[in-house]
């Protein structure tokens, strides 16, 4: 599976609404440690296809600095890990492949437990919308 690229317009539909686990790589065009990370990243996509949805999103582009800001992405690149619209885990800066595979094995053990044993907030704000006596305390 190839990678997706993403903006603010659709973070919520990729990431958030996502069934499957996500990594998102915070990139930039003049950053030359992710040019070099591209080629790799784009092998494991193909690699964890079926397991982890890879998504790109530019933080060089003004559109998404809400997003950028809201991640607290201070560099690039940063591989974030979302599970069920969550942050779970993240890396920061270049890496070789073993080291990146071995924190994707560790991020998929951890965000099994995260499909299995958790409640996506989307759906609680939704049923807090429809249904406000079901919050109350």
């Amino acid at each position: 599976m190839a990678v997706g690229d993403i903006t603010a317009q659709t973070w919520q539909q990729k990431v958030v609404n996502s069934e499957t686990p996500v990594v998102v790589n915070f990139s930039a065009v003049r950053c030359g440690f992710c040019m070099a990370l591209e080629p790799l990243y784009n092998k494991l996509a193909e690699q964890y296809s079926g397991k982890l949805e890879f998504l790109k999103l530019m933080v060089d582009n003004p559109q998404n600095d809400q997003v950028v800001n809201r991640a607290s992405v201070e560099g690039t690149p940063t591989l974030k890990f979302y599970c069920k619209g969550r942050e779970v885990g993240e890396h920061i800066g270049y890496a070789i492949e073993p080291k990146l595979k071995q924190k994707i094995d560790s991020m998929l053990t951890e965000m099994e437990s995260c499909l299995s044993n958790s409640t996506p907030i989307n759906e609680i704000v939704q049923e807090k919308m429809t249904d406000p006596e079901s919050s109350s305390t």
